[in-house]
């Protein structure tokens, strides 16, 4: 199998045209995806082992909720989960691949979908932790959205209602590769569907 992404939880490795297999990262992989994502981590060394514990716990929660909730399945890629914290889950168009090239009219539809899929991801009782639009969703061939990280869910009600309130999605660093007016656009919605 051919590698074609990673994360701080998993390798991501097409299976075939349909499909793609996550693998567990390694101890060490996910602490050099880290030093790479926040290099200063790496004068850390407390806060790179919480953040190590946290990753792989939320992980292994995740995947247990997720598991257990076959209503949600077609919103997040029709996962089959394995023992081990592998899964398959359906091939998707990244968001970030997905908005190359479109136009700001074709953004803000795509925006609108986004806002429409993550607030009925909320009110059946899950979010993206990051609510990381360019990475953590993608596109099917149809045009819909699907969740495609699923190493950082919540579904306790207090700590949805908690995170909604720091607004993450508009974290500069999730939002970096977007013109100034794509941002805007896309901070005034998710801000009027979830804190207004």
């Amino acid at each position: 199998m051919k590698r074609i992404g990673y994360g701080w939880q998993v390798q991501v490795y097409e299976y075939n045209q349909d499909t793609v297999y996550k693998k567990p990262q390694s101890l060490i992989r996910s602490v050099l995806v880290m030093i790479k994502d926040f290099p200063m981590v790496i004068f850390m060394p407390s806060t790179l082992k919480r953040l190590l514990r946290e990753v792989r716990t939320i992980h292994h929660e995740s995947l247990l909720k997720v598991s257990k909730r076959s209503d949600l399945s077609d919103l997040i890629g029709n996962p089959i989960i394995e023992s081990s914290g592998a899964y398959y889950q359906q091939k998707v168009i990244p968001i970030h691949f997905y908005i190359k090239g479109l136009s700001v009219k074709d953004f803000k539809t795509l925006v609108n979908k986004f806002v429409d899929f993550t607030f009925d991801l909320y009110q059946q009782g899950i979010i993206d932790k990051s609510f990381n639009f360019l990475k953590n969703f993608g596109v099917d061939n149809n045009g819909k959205f699907v969740l495609i990280d699923l190493g950082e869910l919540y579904f306790d009600k207090q700590q949805i209602e908690d995170q909604i309130q720091r607004r993450p999605w508009a974290r500069p660093q999730f939002l970096i590769l977007l013109s100034k007016e794509k941002r805007e656009y896309f901070l005034k919605m998710m801000d009027g569907r979830f804190v207004d």
